[in-house]
């Protein structure tokens, strides 16, 4: 069963995701703060986070920065504030999503279940000379889809919930050229506020974080960018 931990002291907003996760047939973790959302994480298996960027003590952003030093877990932050630069500080921190309060229900369940797709629903991905049980291999590169958690020469590596979705979007389109823009839209959404930056910036991440194996992913001029295996 999926596993959504809610992270907010508003115990009205837990109340209404539990209860819509409930009829979805998910399972709920309530906390109300990031001490203890950075708990239940190292201590149970969690699939989606959803938290407030306004926590009692640590705010979202800090907690998500602990929690993705132990695992990669896609997060979706909630907040009052709807400004653009705000989103764009929260995506470059590597969130998956970002929902301005207050919200529909259904758009959040609606996210949750996109997020949900790409990251855990990959057995129809065209790749599967590269996978075996949900494991990717090349090189010194493994990545163990089920568990998220990536190793380079047999030494893993902490990647943020969204270099985690650049990785994995590249291994779906392996060996293709792919735009900026095209990223852009499909691993951070047709609703995210970023630019070509955004997409520059996290690929660097991601090429320093597989070391000696950085330049597998190769730019193309005046294009993009592309996953060179052979």
């Amino acid at each position: 069963m999926i596993t959504i931990l809610v992270v907010d002291d508003d115990k009205e907003i837990q109340k209404e995701i539990k209860d819509h996760a409930d009829l979805e047939g998910y399972h709920t973790i309530q906390v109300t703060n990031g001490i203890d959302a950075i708990k239940t994480c190292k201590d149970k298996k969690v699939d989606i986070i959803v938290m407030d960027a306004v926590l009692p003590g640590m705010d979202g952003f800090s907690t998500c920065k602990e929690i993705c030093k132990m695992k990669n877990i896609p997060v979706i932050i909630t907040s009052t504030n709807g400004d653009k630069i705000y989103k764009l500080l929260a995506f470059e921190l590597g969130i998956n999503d970002y929902l301005v309060k207050p919200f529909f229900i259904e758009e959040l369940f609606a996210k949750i279940k996109v997020i949900l797709r790409r990251e855990y629903n990959i057995q129809n991905v065209g790749y599967v000379n590269y996978l075996d049980n949900n494991k990717f291999k090349y090189k010194g590169i493994e990545v163990y889809m089920s568990s998220r958690t990536v190793y380079v020469d047999k030494v893993k590596v902490s990647l943020t919930p969204k270099e985690y979705d650049l990785l994995l979007y590249f291994i779906r389109n392996k060996n293709i050229a792919l735009s900026r823009e095209q990223i852009l839209t499909d691993v951070w959404g047709f609703d995210f506020y970023g630019n070509n930056r955004t997409v520059d910036t996290h690929i660097k991440r991601l090429r320093n974080n597989l070391g000696e194996y950085k330049n597998l992913i190769v730019t193309i001029q005046r294009v993009g960018y592309k996953l060179e295996v052979e």
